[in-house]
């Protein structure tokens, strides 16, 4: 193609997209108006309007010839058509590519006519300016977005760049997207919808799609600009129409009916943020069917995909579980003939995590327990957790989820104002003590159990905001899409917080934990570490804790919730919960003992126990007598015969601990320095056994008197070398593993002669 053929060809596009804006602005109910003959000459677009006749000469010309011919065309078209429409306005537009040169004005103001020199930005400014409105944009928040520190929705922190997956269900593979990727598609005029987990990130990754579009308006006008929605302003609205006009009215744009104007006009690319985030209305005193009452509440996003024009991309973003299914996702918000491309949110890469909290001037070890997902570690940040990490004073897991869970709770309480953090913490709670009664303990919560938990929390059935709230709960995702069931996908999550419920009880304030008569499973070291924060916190003793699992027993309660009970018990220090009996739990794993805790006259009975470990146990406490049990793998024996003498009748057990993994073994192997013994028997402890962390206390028992005075130097070198975290909280000191670490651990210990990380070889 020669170079004139190209000029040519941009000269057209220039001169249609010049049209399209006059249609846009003077006459959008009359579409096919534009190039017109008028007295044997063309004109680039006459467009007659109800009130206005505007005639349009483009060019991408800087000359002035250009311009005297343009305007003198211009000039006689005014004054032949001002005398056919005598009642309506007359005007006409010289419009440039870039501004008109001094010349080219000057030339159409000596024509003493209705003529008006302008650039294509200029013109385009009648149909909106964009630049105005992309300005008081970035002053309103983007959905969830928020700078932990200082709680601005405006003021943000640096966007660490989020990875988002398609495929990977029935087979496909799965393909990596960035946040370059999904601007393209929106440049392009293409669908795309993005799903993630609460706290995922997805507000601030639209904000970046958005910061990106607005760059590229800026660098060529003829692009189309972002407009960001927050579907949580537009509760109760289904036209979009309304909803543009409210958004342009909460940022403070003064020409709302402009906006719709570009937006019909195929000038704005759409961004939807939270359609989770939208309570339906009209469906109290009813029969709550959640399906129709999720497709009733987003209306408004598919009136959106119905409407906007083809050539405008549209991002949508939600709940990766608020739907049941895909094909639901696609009904519902109307994209069955869009094709759209479904993305996931990745959580936090190792490298992500540490790029994000380098931003806040930390470069120290990460605890193995810290979450990757974006907002929470943003809530970290703004509690100074991130500073008391760096000053190795970091909350072990306990206290650091019971933390988490408070700020998740808090925060969904500010999109529904009617809810405050507390009660919608406790519904959580309760439903985390539903689902330990369904399946492998994880769920199904069914959708009368949202509604029974609610009433049961807060005294009155729940409104439409309160059934958004428990729909979008922190941690529930779809179990079964024929009922609409929902399951805990957060095993830690859920962990943390069933632990409530049950130091409740012990308080003698709340009874419900008597209805709950067939539960299995108990809570896991992270449960019971979080309920004896709780038990402290509520002024709750060991004593109470096991007089309330004998109430609990004698009115019928469940094993596993009575057995927590005595386990929150022995957590808080000396416990002597006396004759119990316990049967037919599933138990996670079971420690024993890091505390002082005499277990006796307890029994347990035909329970399974995937993980029981005795590193810690020294013979000076008793521990309970198992009877028919079934055992996954016993941590610190190489075989039955090691077992405590007559505490364990016909049981059965998978596996034992390699004798080379036990702490005996690791002290009796040959080639290895005492120190290392030592050192590997403290990150056998703290990395391969259950829970989060260890005591110190813990890291010293099973050491005989002459390798107990290593433990001191092993632990200072291993938190030299960046191997150990070390924890204060309410008075004693725990050990922590480092993120990112386990395997190399692992690798350690199994050929601790002949391995090459000098934290070992380099110890002596």
């Amino acid at each position: 193609m020669g170079r004139s053929a190209i000029d040519h060809a941009a000269d057209e596009l220039f001169e249609a997209e010049v049209v399209r804006v006059a249609r846009a602005v003077y006459a959008p109910d009359r579409p096919f108006q534009g190039s017109t003959v008028l007295d044997g000459r063309e004109r680039d677009a006459v467009i007659i309007g109800d009130d206005v006749v505007v005639i349009v000469e483009a060019t991408t010309s800087r000359a002035l010839d250009k311009a005297k011919y343009d305007g003198t065309k211009l000039r006689d078209a005014c004054e032949r058509l001002a005398r056919e429409h005598r009642f309506k306005a007359v005007k006409g537009f010289f419009v440039t590519q870039d501004d008109p040169t001094a010349q080219q004005r000057d030339a159409i103001a000596a024509l003493n006519a209705p003529v008006t020199a302008c650039s294509i930005a200029q013109f385009r400014s009648q149909l909106i300016d964009s630049r105005e409105y992309l300005e008081m944009r970035l002053r309103y928040a983007f959905g969830s977005a928020r700078n932990p520190f200082n709680d601005s929705t405006t003021d943000l922190e640096r966007y660490i760049p989020l990875g988002f997956s398609s495929g990977g269900r029935e087979g496909a593979a799965r393909t990596s997207h960035s946040v370059e990727d999904i601007v393209r598609r929106m440049s392009e005029g293409q669908v795309t919808i993005v799903l993630g987990d609460f706290g995922a990130g997805k507000s601030m990754s639209l904000r970046e799609v958005h910061s990106s579009l607005a760059g590229r308006h800026y660098k060529d006008a003829f692009r189309p600009f972002p407009m960001t929605l927050n579907l949580r302003d537009h509760q109760g609205q289904k036209d979009p129409d309304e909803a543009i006009r409210r958004h342009a009215t909460k940022l403070g744009f003064e020409s709302p009916s402009k906006l719709v104007k570009a937006w019909r006009a195929g000038q704005i690319h759409v961004l939807l943020d939270g359609f989770d985030e939208i309570a339906a209305s009209g469906w109290r005193g009813r029969s709550p069917d959640l399906r129709r009452i999720r497709r009733d509440s987003v209306e408004l996003v598919r009136r959106f995909a119905e409407e906007s024009p083809q050539k405008a991309g549209l991002l949508i973003s939600g709940r990766r579980h608020f739907f049941d299914t895909e094909d639901e996702l696609l009904v519902s918000l109307g994209m069955r003939n869009r094709s759209p491309l479904i993305l996931r949110t990745d959580e936090f890469t190792e490298e992500q995590v540490r790029t994000y909290l380098a931003d806040r001037n930390w470069s120290g070890e990460l605890p193995d327990w810290l979450p990757s997902h974006p907002l929470l570690l943003g809530y970290l940040a703004g509690a100074d957790a991130l500073q008391g990490l760096a000053e190795n004073d970091l909350p072990d897991p306990a206290p650091g989820w019971d933390y988490l869970i408070d700020r998740i709770c808090e925060r969904e309480a500010r999109i529904e104002q009617g809810l405050d953090g507390g009660t919608i913490r406790k519904v959580m709670e309760r439903l985390a003590t539903v689902a330990r009664g369904r399946g492998t303990g994880q769920g199904p919560v069914l959708t009368r159990d949202l509604a029974q938990a609610f009433e049961q929390v807060a005294s009155y059935p729940p409104d439409e905001g309160s059934y958004q709230v428990l729909q979008r709960l922190p941690g529930l995702g779809a179990q079964d899409v024929t009922d609409g069931s929902r399951f805990f996908i957060d095993a830690a999550l859920l962990d943390a917080a069933r632990a409530a419920d049950v130091v409740r009880y012990a308080t003698n304030t709340d009874d419900a934990l008597e209805t709950f008569t067939k539960l299995t499973v108990p809570l896991g070291p992270l449960g019971i570490a979080v309920g004896a924060l709780q038990s402290e916190r509520m002024g709750v003793t060991a004593g109470q804790l096991n007089a309330a699992a004998k109430k609990l027993q004698s009115r019928g309660g469940a094993d596993a919730l009575a057995f927590d009970l005595v386990r929150v018990g022995a957590e808080l220090g000396t416990s002597k919960p006396g004759a119990l009996n316990f049967a037919d739990l599933t138990i996670e794993s079971f420690t024993l003992s890091d505390s002082e805790s005499d277990f006796e006259a307890v029994t347990l009975r035909d329970c399974v126990i995937e993980t029981l470990d005795l590193t810690e146990y020294d013979g000076e406490w008793g521990i309970p007598h198992f009877d028919r049990c079934m055992f996954g793998t016993v941590l610190g024996a190489a075989s039955s015969s090691a077992l405590p003498a007559g505490r364990f009748t016909d049981c059965s057990f998978d596996a034992f601990d390699p004798s080379s993994k036990t702490t005996h073994g690791i002290v009796a192997m040959p080639g290895l320095k005492p120190a290392q013994k030592v050192l590997l028997t403290i990150l056998k402890k703290v990395y391969m056994q259950a829970g989060g962390g260890r005591k110190e206390s813990a890291l010293v028992r099973g050491l005989s008197p002459e390798l107990k005075g290593h433990v001191g130097g092993a632990i200072a070198r291993l938190q030299s070398e960046g191997w150990l975290i070390e924890s204060r909280t309410a008075g004693r000191t725990l050990y922590l593993p480092v993120k990112g670490l386990r395997a190399r651990v692992r690798a350690i210990l199994e050929a601790p002669a002949t391995t090459s990380e000098e934290v070992v070889r380099g110890f002596s």
